[in-house]
């Protein structure tokens, strides 16, 4: 092959020329002058000289691609011309800043782990509410006497009324609990409260409605019942009582119990010996088995505890204490007494 062939199978591409001219093996650069094979694709030089060597020797310009020297990626538009949904979202006043993200308190977040947490103050407007006045014992009075639809339907107001100042003060006792038991701070008063109204389906007693409030203060609410001891309260006339423990636990938290109390008896004696829980609540009280629990023997050393079937502990209450303004502080000096107590029940839940 002469050389006049070669030359004339090689060709200069310019800028302003065509440049595949339907050949696929002829690379496209539009922003440089370069000599290409129309097999091989490649660049090549001619005498010796690269494309950018020779457009300078013949006075022509060498641009650089836009995306010289910059990692591939989408070019950005001016911000007048960008799509609305790839716009910056404009400032609003619910959105997450990183203080809100570590409180956990902006739209769809938690708190940070290991960062501090404030305790949430639920039911602020309990303060103002939390005194059960004489209303509650007239209602519940009246109530106890005329024990019917027809009149509860007469007297919902009252009702309604007496409902509200229990609430109101249920969330004020959960704000007092919670700084000894944080979980509690958790509730609503709804989760804790018990309703009125009888089940009557399996009971010789027919009257419809129950003649007391009463409110189960324990983590999770009051589905967690049969496993989990709480802080208990009941307002009736001549039959108010501050309560928590294990009633009747079933043999899968049962058993557990008892099994704590023999691994470590000195733990829970220590407990129901404090001067403020025999103060408040004198002793444990609950049914008892006539003998040793079944896998204990007869004459274990504390065999006493092991034979309850309940762990309660009860602190009675007369009316009058009830409707003294100071009813919440001594409630809440009660159930801080219960607490250790209902701790180790729990530590042996299931």
């Amino acid at each position: 092959m002469s050389i006049f062939d070669t030359v004339n199978r090689l060709r200069v591409i310019r800028p302003h020329q065509e440049i595949n001219n339907g050949d696929p093996g002829r690379r496209i650069f539009t922003h440089c002058t370069m000599v290409c094979g129309p097999q091989s694709g490649r660049t090549t030089r001619q005498n010796d000289e690269f494309p950018r060597t020779q457009m300078q020797r013949q006075g022509l310009r060498f641009s650089k691609p836009r995306h010289y020297g910059v990692s591939p990626g989408p070019r950005l538009q001016p911000e007048s011309h960008r799509p609305e949904n790839l716009r910056p979202p404009e400032p609003f006043q619910n959105q997450t800043t990183a203080a809100r993200l570590v409180r956990g308190d902006g739209p769809g977040t938690r708190p940070l782990a290991g960062t501090r947490r404030r305790r949430p103050q639920l039911h602020q407007d309990a303060v103002a509410m939390s005194i059960l006045d004489a209303e509650v014992f007239d209602f519940l009075t009246d109530l106890q006497i005329n024990n019917n639809r027809p009149w509860f339907e007469d007297n919902r107001d009252r009702y309604r009324s007496v409902a509200a100042t229990f609430e109101q003060f249920i969330g004020g006792l959960i704000n007092n609990i919670a700084r000894f038991d944080p979980d509690i701070g958790r509730l609503q008063p709804r989760q804790c409260i018990f309703r009125i109204y009888r089940d009557t389906r399996f009971s010789k007693d027919k009257t419809p409605y129950k003649t007391s409030l009463g409110a189960h203060l324990l983590a999770g609410g009051r589905s967690h019942e049969a496993n989990h001891a709480g802080y208990y309260l009941k307002i009736a006339p001549g039959g108010s009582l501050l309560a928590g423990g294990a009633y009747l636990p079933p043999g899968s938290w049962l058993g557990p119990i008892r099994q704590a109390i023999c691994d470590n008896p000195a733990a829970f004696k220590k407990i129901i010996a404090q001067k403020s829980f025999k103060n408040y609540f004198g002793t444990i009280e609950g049914e008892k088995l006539k003998t040793a629990p079944r896998g204990f023997a007869k004459d274990h050393p504390e065999i006493e505890l092991l034979r309850y079937k309940s762990f309660l502990a009860v602190h009675n209450l007369d009316d009058e204490q009830v409707t003294d303004a100071g009813f919440m502080g001594h409630t809440t000096r009660v159930f801080r007494a219960l607490q250790p107590f209902a701790a180790f029940l729990n530590a042996a839940a299931p």
